[in-house]
């Protein structure tokens, strides 16, 4: 990052493998990483006093077991869903809106969640796999300052503030099923994924600023898998 020109870390990283990659401020960073697992890092710079806000996840061994690449294109579909909701006029909570129903439609359609879509996304299933929001301001603070407008009905981390062109945000979905999880498969169990990147939102519609980085499942394989020679 310092030769990037980053000279600071933009919060305390967070690097967990398996099960840790479940919990969502997890920062002691010093258990082994297990075969087959995915790694989760959450890691950014600071750059002239202003903050980023990055995750990714890979595979440790640099391929995805099935159902590690079922729920990690889950999240990717969700991810680049709510982007688009970052727009003018938009609410804040709408890109939330968005990415929970389709991590919830697609937990049903994977067997994670019982019953029919309409239903179950009603119920609220989803949100022990989705235990938090997918978007934030970035600015001075990875958590900056400014209101989110009335609460809305819908779900706790969002408002009903109209977004506006120059607002800079997170967009960050994830899945959590850590080890031992009631009623899930053992095979789900010990993943956790997110993908997040920071989204300037523009008259034209959202802007990623981190888009360089690879997200897709294939791209990451590679990396993984060739090494230095792949980020080149």
């Amino acid at each position: 990052m310092r030769a990037l020109g980053a000279r600071f870390l933009a919060y305390e990283s967070i690097a967990g493998a398996g099960s840790d990659g479940c919990l969502l401020h997890y920062a002691n960073n010093d258990q082994p990483i297990p075969p087959g697992s995915l790694i989760l890092m959450d890691a950014s710079g600071e750059v002239g006093y202003y903050t980023s806000d990055i995750t990714r996840t890979w595979p440790a061994n640099g391929r995805f077991s099935p159902e590690q690449r079922a729920l990690y294109d889950l999240v990717l579909r969700a991810q680049e869903a709510g982007i688009q909701e970052l727009r003018p006029g938009n609410i804040h909570i709408a890109s939330f809106m968005k990415a929970a129903r389709i991590i919830s439609d697609g937990l049903v359609e994977l067997g994670l969640i019982k019953g029919e879509k309409e239903e179950a996304f009603k119920r609220g299933d989803w949100g022990k796999f989705l235990p938090h929001g997918v978007s934030h301001y970035l600015g001075l603070d990875v958590h900056d300052a400014g209101s989110y407008g009335a609460p809305h009905p819908f779900h706790k981390h969002g408002g009903s503030r109209p977004l506006e062109a120059g607002m800079v945000l997170t967009m960050e979905p994830g899945i959590y099923i850590p080890r031992g999880m009631e009623g899930v498969e053992a095979k789900w169990q010990g993943i956790g994924i997110r993908i997040e990147d920071v989204i300037l939102v523009t008259p034209e519609g959202p802007r990623n600023l981190s888009a360089r980085l690879p997200r897709k499942a294939e791209e990451l394989e590679r990396i993984v898998r060739g090494g230095a020679g792949a980020r080149r």
